[in-house]
């Protein structure tokens, strides 16, 4: 299942409270080691938006919460449309 999974803000501040670059990117990692050590197999992390995704088992979703910097977890929704037919409009 793939898992997007939202970073706090304020994780990985510096003390004058400015996160910079460099000190976003070095929590994230953090954080994306927590996770990877908790079962999530990580894809991708994206500093800029404090974001996190990976794929992992269904059942580690509530692990994942429980990692010190992260603000929220959400695993990809899916949907499917319906089959086309001559009662549906184009």
């Amino acid at each position: 299942m793939r898992t997007f999974v939202k970073t706090e803000a304020h994780h990985g501040r510096r003390r004058n409270g400015d996160h910079g670059r460099e000190g976003q990117r070095a929590a994230i990692a953090e954080v994306a080691k927590s996770l990877a050590e908790k079962g999530l197999h990580i894809q991708e992390t994206i500093p800029r938006f404090r974001t996190i995704v990976g794929t992992s088992d269904a059942a580690l979703v509530g692990a994942f919460k429980s990692v010190d910097g992260v603000e929220t977890v959400r695993p990809q929704a899916t949907f499917q449309f319906p089959e086309m037919d001559e009662k549906v409009p184009h």
